[in-house]
């Protein structure tokens, strides 16, 4: 299956979505999230090294396994956006939109005219190589791609308003980032009130955020706080947690 965007709808219908991050190139995990029942995949292009044909590999996973890839680039970058979303990517996690130029910029490189000036190839995996039929693909693109900045810096509360209004379908917090920029503690209930403020004013124009959590215990708390989304730990961090805990609990046995 290509084009499996269903991120926008779900939330739309009023769903709370959750997914896990990949790490690990592996698109046989991807695989395993769709099994699960995960809504979605967050593709961490940021932080760690990935190519395009790596990302597209696991973006064709995904499909195969009827789960929406969103994928997080390293930087608001035109052509890296539109790369991504003609291999066919059902969203981009955009980081450090801190201004109302940085999201404007992000809708017009990731959105069809009237609403942004995304450009078109109809041999793109996205639009099925030509057979999707060009005027049917721009309104199904512009409603179900999702163009999802970060919101991680003391500039882009302070200027929340702008980026909301911009045309963006959706906002993921930075928490550490965000604590850093506001010289705090990450954890510290500063940092927490100001996520909220966040959460509250994107609640007021239908905008959903989402939120990183490591437990389920803090999943729970920002579904609770509104958070229409949970991007939940990552393939590396379970494994590290798992895999650590059976090595202690069986040299602990085997003493």
């Amino acid at each position: 299956m290509i084009n499996h965007n269903t991120f926008n709808k779900k939330l739309k219908e009023g769903k709370i979505l959750f997914g896990c991050q990949i790490r690990s190139r592996s698109a046989m995990a991807a695989e395993i999230y769709g099994l699960c029942g995960m809504d979605f995949v967050f593709i961490e292009n940021e932080h760690f090294a990935w190519n395009i044909e790596s990302v597209t590999s696991l973006i064709q996973a995904c499909d195969g396994a009827e789960i929406d890839s969103i994928v997080r680039i390293p930087q608001n970058n035109q052509g890296m956006i539109l790369q991504l979303l003609d291999a066919g990517a059902s969203g981009i996690f955009i980081p450090h939109i801190d201004t109302k130029e940085d999201a404007d910029s992000v809708v017009h490189s990731g959105k069809y005219a009237p609403i942004g000036e995304r450009g078109f190839s109809d041999g793109a995996r996205a639009t099925q190589y030509g057979f999707f039929e060009k005027s049917e693909y721009f309104k199904t693109a512009n409603e179900n791609t999702s163009l999802i900045p970060f919101i991680e810096s003391r500039s882009a509360v302070e200027n929340l308003s702008d980026i909301l209004s911009s045309g963006i379908d959706a906002l993921h917090m930075g928490p550490g980032d965000l604590a850093s920029s506001y010289g705090i503690d990450s954890a510290s209930k500063e940092n927490e009130e100001i996520i909220e403020h966040v959460i509250k004013e994107a609640a007021k124009v239908n905008i959903p955020v989402g939120m990183p959590v490591a437990t389920m215990e803090k999943a729970k708390f920002w579904v609770d706080k509104g958070c229409r989304y949970i991007t939940f730990s990552s393939d590396f961090a379970i494994l590290k947690d798992v895999c650590s805990k059976a090595v202690k609990e069986f040299a602990d046995y085997i003493k």
